[in-house]
């Protein structure tokens, strides 16, 4: 009996401790949220996972960010634009003119499907000379996650969902005429990596990244057609009679630069971030087997 009785007694200990933290479980922050928007009929607001570890700031006007960053000795930043006449810039390139062409993804991350959307290029001018644009033309507000612009003679070349496009603007006012595809369709399921930084190469051809986790098969009007997975690169002639790639590997590949002597530089935004690029260079992602491996397994 008093086995029993002690059992009883245990039992009962634990049974408390178990509803102690049934309670104090149901009354916790999450399941509070959860148990709330249960009762409203609403879904739950579950805490974003994937920004656990991101450093948050509050906001700051262009002044405090200017001041904010840190400069080699003989530097200077100043102001050229910011909010309200740009949202969200991703990509911009100058042109022979002078002027800064700007890519501004305000829907990103979030695609538009495959009509129109309300992203634009913006075409950036200093008329005064004070070193602040003070004119914004929209060459396009139709467009789909632009990321990537290259100004050429009679107008711009550049990537919204799915297509890189040749858009040409033929009585100068600064807005584009007609668009036709210039090579496409890219795949892009996931927009946070996918075609961008539209480069003019010595060769003449136009270099482009491909980015993270999209798989497309893309041909010239040869017929001649290429497949990249993931992290690529590579050129196509600017009439969209020729696509090659260029290298291989990568995880997410975002910037394209020469330096003075010709070397290629591009920037990785999730491994290594500054690689020099060789042409036809295969070079490790963390989802591939390293070219290396490769060759070890097939031996």
């Amino acid at each position: 009996m008093k086995i029993l009785k002690n059992l009883n007694a245990k039992a009962v200990l634990v049974n408390l401790i178990l509803l102690l933290f049934f309670v104090q479980s149901c009354n916790s922050p999450k399941n509070k949220t959860i148990k709330k928007a249960i009762v409203n009929k609403e879904k739950p607001s579950v805490p974003d996972i994937y920004a656990e570890h991101i450093r948050t700031s509050e906001f700051k006007m262009p002044e405090e960010e200017r001041l904010a960053f840190k400069l080699p000795p003989g530097f200077e930043i100043t102001l050229f634009a910011s909010e309200p006449d740009i949202t969200k810039p991703i990509n911009m390139e100058f042109d022979d003119r002078g002027r800064l062409w700007v890519t501004q993804s305000s829907e990103y991350p979030i695609a538009a499907g495959m009509g129109d959307g309300k992203d634009r290029i913006t075409i950036l001018e200093d008329k005064n000379g004070d070193g602040k644009a003070d004119s914004f033309t929209n060459f396009d507000d139709n467009l789909n996650i632009p990321i990537g612009i290259m100004p050429v003679s009679d107008g711009a070349i550049a990537y919204s969902i799915p297509n890189l496009y040749y858009f040409r603007d033929t009585d100068n006012d600064g807005k584009a005429d007609s668009k036709k595809i210039l090579l496409g369709g890219f795949g892009h399921k996931d927009t946070h990596g996918m075609v961008n930084n539209l480069m003019r190469g010595y060769d003449g051809w136009l270099h482009v990244c491909h980015g993270f986790s999209n798989t497309s098969n893309v041909a010239g009007t040869d017929g001649d057609s290429i497949k990249m997975i993931s992290g690529n690169t590579f050129r196509v002639r600017m009439d969209g009679s020729r696509v090659e790639q260029t290298t291989f590997g990568r995880v997410n590949p975002f910037g394209y630069a020469y330096d003075e002597k010709g070397y290629l530089y591009s920037v990785d935004c999730h491994t290594k971030p500054i690689t020099q690029l060789i042409p036809g260079g295969d070079y490790p992602h963390f989802g591939k087997k390293h070219p290396l491996e490769l060759v070890l397994l097939l031996k």
